[in-house]
């Protein structure tokens, strides 16, 4: 009931046989659309054939797990990206989210979501993000605060619309331009 497929091993799909997994030895698989010409994606479709989608049900979730030789949290899902029903589905809606999780300690769990309506959601108190190559300015949450602007340089600048206006801090005084 195995199969065995040697290093490079592929399985074609198609009459023309223009999809393709193949093998990659010690790596992984790779799922190829060999046709070519403009306008050929390749496409992994998770189909769900659940004929009654609720809210916050699943209709598909890609998981990533590691090997099972670290014990009890490492053997959990340590991240995972979900496609989240934001409503009942009906003819008229398919409203969705996409939810990412992530491991901490223990199963991963939810920290950011991107809704149906586009909108970018960080789920977690204390949550930051950080701009620049080197990450010298950063937006964090304060718990039942607000948002707090630092910059590695010392003098965190809020521009309005461009450098002649704009809020600055030095870590002593407030600057208005």
């Amino acid at each position: 009931s195995d199969l065995f497929l040697a290093d490079g091993g592929t399985i074609q799909f198609g009459n023309d046989q223009e999809i393709t997994i193949t093998h990659v030895a010690d790596t992984g698989l790779t799922l190829t659309h060999t046709a070519s010409g403009d306008d050929k994606p390749i496409v992994l479709n998770l189909k769900s054939e659940e004929d009654d989608l609720a809210s916050g049900e699943e209709i598909g979730r890609i998981d990533f797990t590691a090997g099972d030789s670290g014990g009890t949290d490492a053997i959990t899902t340590a991240a995972s990206i979900a496609a989240v029903a934001e409503d009942t589905f009906a003819s008229g809606n398919n409203s969705t989210g996409l939810a990412f999780k992530l491991g901490v300690s223990a199963a991963a769990t939810e920290m950011f979501r991107m809704d149906h309506d586009g909108d970018f959601k960080v789920l977690t108190d204390g949550s930051a993000i950080a701009f620049g190559a080197n990450n010298e300015i950063e937006l964090t949450h304060v718990h039942n605060t607000g948002l707090l602007l630092t910059d590695s340089g010392g003098s965190p600048t809020l521009q309005l619309h461009d450098a002649n206006e704009s809020i600055m801090s030095d870590g002593t005084n407030l600057k208005v331009t």
